[in-house]
């Protein structure tokens, strides 16, 4: 699995997520994970001895010039090498056990599914958790379930929680900047219409609400 972090000024948060993977994910499964960092923000985070301890591939991009979030998004998506995905924003962070229950459902489910929907905390800046948002039941959503899911619900898929298998950006496509700040809900939208959503009443990561968010804001 790749997890990529796209980044941008932000960079106590970004070590935050970096150290959620690292200290979450016993050795022995490093050579299953890779971490893509693409960092947007005005001058490089200090990561690499945070990184240094890792046995599995990782790599850090600084962008001499700014790209913008959506193709900050796909830039670090392109240089994922795993058959799963996980774009974990900077100001976002893995629970604990997050990591290894994502493994093991891969494991077991990823032959048979290509997008899965975990749960997430919802966490303040300072990171107290205001309330869980965790799917009801374990179970695949058919393809036209999993639109009435999302277009029900601004907020049924928070990044974090989702994960999926890198080859649907070939059949979809990328990011689309083109959609604004829809562009997220896009994007879910052309998943779920193609594959349906695997949903797993487990929480694997810690979402950070911001006040105003794009999304909310759209809907």
């Amino acid at each position: 699995m790749s997890v990529c972090i796209p980044a941008y000024n932000r960079p106590q948060g970004l070590v935050e997520g970096v150290r959620s993977v690292v200290a979450a994910l016993p050795r022995e499964y490093h050579d299953q994970v890779e971490i893509i960092i693409t960092d947007d923000s005005a001058t490089p985070t200090a990561v690499h001895d945070l990184l240094a301890p890792w046995l599995g591939h990782w790599h850090y991009q600084h962008n001499a010039q700014r790209l913008g979030m959506v193709a900050n998004w796909n830039a670090s998506l392109a240089k994922a090498a795993g058959e799963f995905i996980l774009l974990l924003h900077d100001d976002d962070y893995l629970l604990p056990q997050g990591i290894t229950t994502i493994l093991a459902t891969l494991r077991k489910y990823g032959s048979q599914f290509d997008v899965f929907l975990f749960g997430v905390h919802l966490v303040d800046s300072h990171q107290r958790c205001w309330r869980r948002q965790i799917p009801r039941r374990q179970g695949w959503l058919p393809p036209a379930q999993a639109l009435r899911q999302l277009l029900r619900h601004s907020s049924f898929v928070r990044f974090p929680a989702l994960i999926w298998r890198r080859s649907l950006l070939d059949e979809v496509g990328d990011f689309d900047p083109a959609y604004g700040e829809a562009t997220d809900l896009y994007q879910w939208l052309r998943f779920f219409a193609q594959k349906g959503v695997y949903t797993v009443p487990c929480a694997t990561a810690a979402y950070t609400i911001h006040d105003q968010a794009l999304t909310m804001g759209m809907f």
